[in-house]
Formats: C-alpha cells, structure tokens, sequence
C-alpha cells in the first residue's frame, strides 16, 4: 500500500515536520542548519545558516525564509530572515529565551506582525520586514506556537523545567495590535502545542512531559470571552499537535494511543493503541490525509500507524525494508499532499512515501 520515493539522510536530527513551498521542501535540523531539498528527488539544493538546533518548522512569507532556533537550555535564541531567491541572511530578532515554538506570522487590519515564542522570555510580536519589537509579554513558559483569530493572539503556558513549583498554567487571548490581555484562564496541566481555532471555539490539549502522567485532557473555550464551554479528561498526557476534520479532533497521547474525539458528543469516540515501546514523553502528532480519508500517525519506535478516521482501525502498518535507514526516534508528524507523504526523524532521516492501494474516500465523509 505505500511505496518508497525517495530517501535521503540529513547530516542530523529532524525534529519537527518539512514545509513545502512549490517543488521545494525545507527542513530544520539539528546541526544548525535549514536544508532545502527537491521534492522530486530528495537532492539537497542549499542550506541556510542558524549556527544552533533548527527544531521549529522553517516557513516562508513575502518572498523570505524565517525560522527560529534551540533546545529547552538554550538561552538568547533568535529568529532569522533569509532573503529566499538570494540565500542572503537579512536578520535576527534576539530574545532571551530559546524559539523553538514554531513562529508565525500573521495578518489583521492591514498589519501584518510575526509572532515569537521564547520559553520563560514569553510572547514576542516582531514587524517581519525589520524584524524589530512591536510589543512583548511575559506571562509564563511558552513553548507552544500561537494562533490568530479575529484580532486575537491565542497562547497557552506550560511548566518551567527549573522552577516547577512556581510554574504559572494558563491559556489567554491578546489582543493583536498591542498585546493587551482580553481573557485568561488557569489550566489543569500545561499546553505544550498550539490550540486549533475554528467556527468561534478554540480547542486545547494539556498534559505534561517530564515523566510519565496519567492525566491529559481536551478542552473547548470560546474564543471571545475565554469562557470555558466543555472538557474531556483522559487517562494519559496529551502533548502532540491535534488535527480537526469536520466535527472531530485527532490527536495522541503519552502511551501512543490515538485518540478520536467527537465534538458533537464532546467524548472520546475511540481510542486506538499504537506502539508500545516508546520511552520518550515526546510524541508526533497525527495528519489527516483528505484525499484518501486516512488517518497517519508515525509513532517513536515502530513504524508509521494508517488508521481508519471512523472506527480506529488500523489499516497498515509500514516500516521501511531499507537496512541502512531504519525506522527510530520519529517526533515529526507526517506532510500531506495530494500524491505524496513526507516524514523525517530525529537521526535526520527524510522520506518521500507514495500511498498506492490504499483507497480513496471523499472528505465529505465527515
């Protein structure tokens, strides 16, 4: 059911997701660079300089790469603008805690701001063109990236590795242009990842990372007031990226479960083990694939999981028969396009997979 494309070896860890932009991928990698590869071949074309772990998702805006930089100890880390069609470095934003919650940039009232993440030095809003401050808060450790909506800057806090007891857990909206806090609220666990925002509700996941935890849980706010609206408890932490398809959220846990949440019962529908040999706290998230209504989640140790969205199921489990490239340490959720599926892993291994026998099923489904 799956073919392999292509295969290439990174000098280093891939610890976050490719990003694709026309016949190009780019990864963030742990050696200290951006490496761009073609998405036909897998052939590296350039790299780009950081100096430190790459461990967000490099993006591109208005013709210019960005990226952030570090590891949970790495202090003053920056985020970088390159130049795109020249390769050139154009700058760096300096913080003085480490950015490797994924940055983001966007866009409300014909302003357009690029929105850092610094752990314990909290939330930077930066002018993407001159990389200079525009407003900052501290409020907590942030590692999760943010998200907009509406004019608001949703984040969520989570503990602070060296002062565990003094770790302030919360989610929040600011406003866009100032920063100003419209609403806070306390949590039950930290949020290590970003929340989804959709149809006026935004959608959290919480559960911790130092050591194992037998409590998670997916919560829903309403993104005006912050008002809670509903929450439901699991048995394990929940600390990788969800995904919402129509009326439900996928995502899995500290066991390597993945988990169907319905919306609409605001329960958990199904929940499917996976691996059950993974050592680390860390977990990829899940992708949905709309073009064939599947389910894929690349667990730590033991293949990629292919699940049936409806019932759990598990429909194929795939590990490469490539001796010299085996399957090991994959934090990275998988990329999704209409012919392809991209994966990398933290001993910097970067696949191109072509899904073949397994059938399509319309989105609409959901």
């Amino acid at each position: 059911g799956v073919e392999t494309e292509w295969t290439v070896k990174l000098p280093a860890g891939v610890f976050c997701e490719g990003m694709l932009s026309g016949d190009r991928v780019f990864f963030g990698v742990s050696d200290g660079y951006i490496y761009e590869l073609s998405k036909k071949s897998g052939s590296i074309e350039r790299r780009f300089y950081i100096g430190t772990a790459v461990t967000p998702n490099p993006f591109i805006w208005n013709g210019r790469l960005y990226s952030g930089e570090g590891l949970h100890f790495t202090h003053h880390a920056r985020a970088y603008s390159f130049d795109l069609a020249s390769g050139d470095y154009i700058g760096a934003y300096p913080t003085l805690g480490h950015t490797e919650g994924q940055p983001v940039i966007a866009r409300h009232q014909n302003q357009e701001l690029l929105f850092i993440v610094s752990g314990k030095d909290g939330i930077h809003a930066v002018d993407p063109l001159t990389m200079t401050q525009v407003w900052h808060r501290v409020e907590g450790h942030i590692d999760a990236s943010l998200r907009v909506s509406d004019g608001r800057v949703f984040s969520g806090t989570a503990l602070e590795l060296e002062d565990k007891k003094n770790s302030r857990l919360s989610v929040a909206a600011y406003a866009f242009s100032d920063g100003k806090t419209l609403w806070e609220n306390e949590t039950p666990a930290s949020s290590w990842v970003a929340p989804i925002l959709d149809d006026g509700k935004a959608y959290y996941v919480f559960g911790e990372i130092y050591g194992q935890s037998n409590f998670g849980q997916l919560a829903c706010y309403d993104q005006a007031t912050g008002t809670p609206l509903w929450a439901i408890d699991t048995v394990a932490s929940m600390n990788s990226m969800p995904v919402k398809a129509g009326n439900r959220i996928y995502a899995a846990d500290q066991r390597e479960h993945v988990n169907m949440f319905d919306l609409d019962t605001q329960s958990i529908a199904w929940s499917q083990p996976t691996s059950e040999k993974s050592t680390t706290a860390l977990v990829a998230g899940v992708s949905y694939d709309p073009f064939r209504h599947l389910i894929l989640y690349p667990s730590f140790t033991d293949g990629l999981y292919i699940l049936d969205p409806d019932s759990g199921e598990i429909l194929l489990r795939w590990m490469p028969q490539d001796k010299a490239n085996p399957w090991q340490g994959t934090y990275s959720s998988v990329v999704v396009t209409q012919d392809f599926w991209y994966l990398s892993d933290g001993h910097g291994t970067v696949r191109c997979l072509r899904p073949r026998t397994l059938s399509k099923r319309p989105e609409a489904r959901l």
